[in-house]
């Protein structure tokens, strides 16, 4: 057994019981525990507060990115199990990007840890498994889509209409919470099976025509 996989990861729990404990597991890497609650409470209770900062923001994306990682299905040809590894690719201006990397650093899926790669150029991302595009690259969303249409890239963006635009994932906020939507039919045209847990926690989007 892969240190930490079933502790994190067991196969009976459901989403949201997961993404707490992912949120626990990363405030202790980081040795911030005391943004716990306000993790639990942003993403999943009643009346959960706005964002406090920037920084917790991220924290919450990037649990939310190892859990994507834990629903979702890649051809065996280029899935992490055959090279060993997820690779996260970072597409664009975060300025948090050290945070993100800490946070998912010794997080496991399936015994399988995470690379984090920063990308200059959309040609270097057809090898990630997941690339999240910045807010910065808003502008050139279609065009990095339009470039990732054949690839089995699980495409996660945080700007408005990315999912509907092309992209598999988008980050939303609803009410001062961190929320996602899917674009399912583009995970399909890759190749990519997302699992009815994490459809059921999601805002289904289509792609505009």
């Amino acid at each position: 057994m892969a240190k930490g996989e079933n502790r994190i990861y067991p196969q009976n729990l459901e989403l949201k019981e997961v993404l707490v404990m992912i949120s626990v597991h990363t405030n202790r890497i980081l040795r911030r525990y005391t943004y716990l609650a306000g993790v639990v409470v942003l993403c999943f209770g009643n009346g959960a507060r706005a964002l406090e900062s920037r920084q917790l923001e991220y924290r919450v994306k990037a649990g939310f990115l190892c859990n994507f990682a834990k629903f979702v299905e890649w051809p065996d040809e280029v899935g992490p199990e055959s090279l060993g590894y997820i690779n996260i690719g970072i597409l664009g201006e975060n300025p948090f990007a050290k945070i993100f990397e800490s946070t998912i650093r010794d997080v496991t899926v399936k015994g399988l840890k995470f690379r984090i790669t920063n990308i200059q150029d959309i040609a270097d991302a057809d090898f990630c498994h997941i690339l999240f595009v910045c807010n910065s690259e808003r502008r050139q969303a279609k065009a990095i889509l339009e470039q990732l249409r054949d690839i089995p890239t699980l495409t996660v963006g945080e700007s408005k209409g990315f999912s509907k635009s092309g992209g598999i994932i988008n980050f939303i906020l609803r009410d001062g919470k961190i929320r996602f939507q899917i674009n399912e039919d583009a995970a399909n045209n890759v190749g990519l099976k997302i699992s009815s847990k994490l459809l059921k926690l999601a805002e289904i989007v289509e792609s505009r025509n």
